[in-house]
């Protein structure tokens, strides 16, 4: 029973550990390049990364340029060795999976466009599972390392739209044939 409660504690205060809301974005110039191909690249994008366009995409707005989808991230990883303070020698390593909500949009002009991704919420799936002490050392080895893994999922979505952002694409070559 008391591992029960510590366990819900634990889960609990790393819930609770700050991982709030936050906006990424930035302007991209990319010459000789119109709203319309920009927008469709962008559209591109959601397809390629979420595997379906038309469920994530909350705001299609292609007279403006725009475009709004909500993405789920997902990550899961094990912390291992000396980070930790351990009950025991075994079983000296814990593994979390973390689910990032993400409202990510696209706004495309002639030559340039803009991305921003809102972090919504952090949410741990998957509980540190494991035979470690529940000290506030710990939750704050697992804290860091959630915000560390939450800073690569975002930067991993920013790298892969300016890629396709800058890519032409099929919907581009000469369509007379």
């Amino acid at each position: 029973m008391n591992k029960i409660i510590i366990t819900l504690i634990v889960d609990f205060t790393l819930s609770a550990v700050g991982f709030a809301q936050n906006e990424t974005e930035e302007v991209i110039p990319i010459e000789n390049t119109s709203k319309n191909i920009l927008f469709e690249r962008g559209f591109r994008w959601f397809a390629i990364y979420c595997n379906n366009s038309n469920y994530i995409l909350r705001l299609k707005d292609k007279e403006n340029g725009e475009l709004l989808g909500k993405i789920v991230l997902t990550d899961e990883f094990t912390i291992k060795g000396s980070l930790m303070d351990w009950v025991s020698a075994l079983d000296r390593e814990i593994t979390t999976k973390v689910i990032i909500n993400t409202l990510v949009s696209i706004i495309c002009k002639d030559n340039r466009y803009k991305y921003k991704i809102t972090t919504e919420n952090v949410v741990i799936e998957k509980g540190p599972n494991g035979n470690f002490a529940r000290t506030q050392k710990n939750i704050d080895v697992i804290a860091k390392e959630i915000e560390k893994r939450k800073t690569e999922i975002i930067s991993n979505a920013i790298r892969s739209i300016r890629k396709h952002m800058e890519q032409k694409g099929d919907f581009e070559e000469n369509k007379d044939w």
